[in-house]
């Protein structure tokens, strides 16, 4: 007797770790997912393994909007995914060093010890990250409104990256901007999506360029230096 041949596209039900309890572990955690997926990496050998790809994967392309634009809390738990951040107390040219001190492109430019220190500590004590997240389709403005000690810096959650607002948290909105107040309500995941990243690491290099190039022409166009002299007055 012939035996019937598994299409290829077809998930084999003996081996990964299933639809069913893949999907229970993911919504106990605050995923909201288009239909389909959950079939795909529940073929993954086990949940650690489905969870890490779903934190690689572009959020816009696999996930359910879950967000109401005129909601005027985010309730969770709910799994969102980073667009950009940026540290909106600082100056857009500082902001691209969030260390305080050499700079985060790598091209060797540092700042005096004493400056580097004082910048770093009022970064610390005084930065406000301005967040942009998205649910897969709708996007959310969020600002850091007490410290979120889980983020040192606009580097550790770069665009692609996944955050959780955690089971029984409310993000309160004023003016459609959500309020994120410590690390309770704001719990980085991790994850790469590698085109997001790849762009990021793009951007911030050229931006690195182009502030070399600008030290270096500075001064070039002024005036010549010529001393005082009465006569000429």
């Amino acid at each position: 007797v012939a035996r019937a041949v598994r299409p290829r596209w077809a998930p084999d039900s003996t081996m990964g770790v299933g639809e069913e309890a893949l999907g229970a572990h993911l919504a106990s955690e605050g995923w909201s997912l288009k239909p389909g997926v959950l079939a795909h990496f529940g073929e993954r050998e086990d949940l650690a393994s489905a969870r890490n790809a779903l934190l690689d994967t572009d959020l816009r392309r696999v996930g359910e909007p879950i967000v109401r634009a005129g909601d005027a809390y985010l309730a969770g738990p709910v799994v969102l995914q980073v667009v950009a951040v940026r540290d909106i107390s600082r100056p857009a040219r500082d902001s691209r060093d969030p260390s305080g001190g050499a700079s985060a492109f790598g091209n060797g430019r540092t700042k005096g010890s004493g400056a580097a220190r004082t910048s770093s500590t009022k970064t610390k004590s005084s930065r406000m990250l301005r967040v942009e997240l998205t649910d897969g389709d709708a996007r959310l403005v969020a600002v850091e409104h007490e410290p979120l000690r889980f983020v040192k810096d606009e580097a550790s959650v770069p665009p692609g990256s996944k955050v959780l607002v955690p089971k029984d948290v409310v993000v309160r909105k004023v003016n459609g901007v959500l309020l994120l107040r410590g690390d309770d309500e704001f719990v980085p995941l991790g994850g790469r999506v590698a085109s997001l990243f790849r762009d990021w690491e793009r951007a911030r290099a050229r931006r690195g360029r182009d502030d070399t190039s600008d030290e270096n022409s500075a001064g070039k166009d002024a005036p010549a230096y010529r001393p005082y002299d009465p006569g000429d007055a």
